[in-house]
């Protein structure tokens, strides 16, 4: 979706995200900015948290013997596999998992991002150690942590790209970054102990016991910004949102003394990924219509990840 540092990019035409944005803004000005807050602001930066994940990418690998611990060795997750894969959830539908020897196979040597994970998304500060091999295939595998869902995790990628180097992939929102890359390629038939040590937001990574690399995925969060303003001609305030982030923000707003609040509200939401573009046969970011109960001169709304949203609200 096109925010404010998109919009002198894209070309101003009818129907582009640009167009529908600043019509928006122009429909919603008001006479007179109201005194407001919103609290509270989403954090710039949260710790690194979520569960743990196996995968596969065009190749078949066995993995064994995984663990999380906390910093102070409490043990949050253990798995053999001599009780069988009852504890983990398929996540992208796809590959051939199955307990064999002791091990949790991934077979289908064709298969792509086969993302299985287990444990809790809300785990922070951990350590994930696992052991991995290879059995055949095009590359290595891939050891996830910090899994919110599939769109949204990190993932060590030991043996990728036709198994010519290994990375730290970001995703978000199913959009990838690199965050750390080296040469290393995997052998077939060989045990590899991979660890991965995650506290707050640095993470180091350890292969075979020999530290391999680390990052600190310090990127400060996109903005989150309001305003309200009053027009005069309907009686309304305006409630306007912008939420360049890639989570959805809870927040409290507060209207100050305002009196006479309406408890429903007309929304005009604008939503979408970043990368998304209106064509002249596709309108992925166009405004969506809704209302909304529960406002006061105080109340709590969600807006959504990369939105504009405008909330008008009948005063008396």
């Amino acid at each position: 979706m096109a925010t404010r540092h998109d919009l002198v990019r894209q070309p101003y035409v009818v129907g582009s995200t640009s167009y529908e944005t600043q019509k928006l803004f122009m429909t919603n000005v008001g006479d007179r900015v109201v005194p407001s807050e919103a609290s509270p602001t989403p954090a710039t930066v949260a710790p690194i948290g979520g569960a743990v994940g196996l995968s596969t990418w065009a190749t078949s690998a066995a993995y064994d013997d995984v663990t999380v611990t906390a910093p102070d060795g409490r043990v949050l997750f253990g798995d053999d596999f001599s009780g069988g894969d009852g504890r983990w959830t398929p996540a992208a539908g796809r590959g051939a998992w199955a307990v064999e020897d002791g091990a949790y196979v991934q077979s289908d040597a064709t298969a792509e991002n086969t993302l299985v994970t287990a444990g809790d998304p809300a785990w922070q500060d951990y350590d994930l150690r696992v052991k991995a091999t290879k059995r055949a295939g095009r590359e290595g595998f891939l050891i996830a942590f910090g899994v919110k869902d599939t769109g949204n995790h990190y993932w060590w990628n030991l043996g990728g790209w036709g198994n010519t180097r290994s990375a730290v992939e970001k995703t978000v929102g199913g959009a990838k970054q690199t965050m750390v890359e080296d040469g290393t390629t995997i052998e077939s038939g060989r045990a590899y102990d991979v660890r991965i040590e995650v506290r707050g937001r640095h993470v180091t990574l350890f292969l075979d016991g020999e530290e391999w690399g680390s990052f600190t995925d310090d990127k400060v969060a996109e903005p989150f910004r309001q305003v309200v303003t009053r027009d005069e001609a309907t009686g309304e305030l305006i409630v306007k949102v912008v939420n360049a982030q890639d989570a959805a923000a809870r927040t409290r707003i507060d209207l100050g003394r305002q009196t006479g609040v309406a408890p429903v509200a007309r929304l005009t939401t604008l939503q979408g990924d970043p990368a998304a573009e209106n064509t002249s046969s596709s309108q992925p970011i166009r405004p969506r219509r809704s209302t909304v109960d529960g406002v006061g001169a105080t109340f709590t709304y969600t807006f959504p990840p990369h939105s504009i949203t405008f909330m008008r609200i009948k005063t008396q």
